[in-house]
């Protein structure tokens, strides 16, 4: 007797032909190389700390470095499920401190300015919007970096007017941080309050964008399980971040922070021009 047909089912070899179709289908299903899905979760999870310290970064990094290997249109719509997910979790821990006076003509701007951006995405060409997301990136860092203050808290025009700013780049790509985050910090807010009104920010618009996406048929299946599959890193990634808060120097992570992100804005102007 064959000793092979001896042995039992579980223990034979599976066959070539079926090992294939299971590899198949696990690409058809996940769509990205261990590559891409190795650099998705390292970068989540960093993101994910910086987010749980400061209240915002996480779609900045996470689609900094993503975009560099995968569709922005791809990529954008899962960072903003996730960004969602962690806005979701921290809600409840800065309510208070959330200065409705200052968010309110923001969130009203926002509105204007998220379904231009969304509209922008949908159409689009990939290396535009890599573009497009690099520079964002880099003028947020440089002004962050100069550290610039407000004596006053500007009025509602201004604040609607700067919500609109960040609701196109929401909708566009992504990341309203730019705008938002340098107007939030430059304000003569406390560190509370800043951290609590970023957090409810970013969580209406993320609600607002992802509406808009999946109207626009930007939420994929395949988007969706990609978020699915990331969502333990980003809870424990913000986790460890909300703990960092509590016994760490803000200007640490602030410069590490700033620093990863200029250099993956740097290799995604690379990328598109070597390209």
């Amino acid at each position: 007797m064959n000793p092979s047909m001896a042995a039992p089912a579980l223990l034979r070899p599976i066959p070539a032909a079926k090992t294939r179709k299971i590899k198949m289908s696990v690409e058809m299903l996940l769509d990205w190389s261990p590559l891409i899905w190795l650099i998705a979760a390292v970068a989540t999870l960093v993101a994910a700390i910086v987010r749980g310290f400061t209240g915002f970064g996480f779609a900045l990094i996470v689609i900094a470095a993503v975009t560099i290997l995968d569709v922005p249109a791809a990529v954008i719509p899962m960072v903003l499920l996730l960004d969602l997910a962690i806005s979701l979790h921290m809600i409840p821990s800065v309510r208070r401190d959330i200065n409705w006076t200052v968010l309110t003509p923001i969130l009203v701007g926002a509105t204007i300015g998220v379904p231009i951006g969304v509209a922008l995405l949908a159409h689009l060409p990939a290396d535009s919007m890599r573009i497009m997301i690099a520079l964002c990136i880099l003028t947020a860092v440089f002004v962050l970096h100069k550290g610039y203050r407000l004596e006053t808290l500007p009025g509602p025009l201004i604040a609607s007017l700067v919500g609109v700013a960040a609701g196109f780049l929401a909708g566009s790509v992504g990341m309203p941080g730019p705008i938002i985050v340098v107007f939030f910090l430059a304000s003569p807010l406390a560190v509370a309050n800043v951290r609590g009104s970023l957090v409810a920010f970013i969580l209406m618009t993320d609600i607002l964008t992802l509406a808009m996406m999946i109207w626009a048929g930007l939420v994929t299946e395949l988007v969706i399980l990609r978020a699915v599959v990331l969502l333990p890193v980003v809870l424990l990634g913000t986790a460890l971040g909300k703990r960092l808060f509590t016994i760490t120097d803000p200007e640490t992570l602030r410069s590490g922070a700033l620093l990863l992100l200029a250099i993956l804005a740097l290799g995604a102007l690379s990328r598109v021009l070597l390209s």
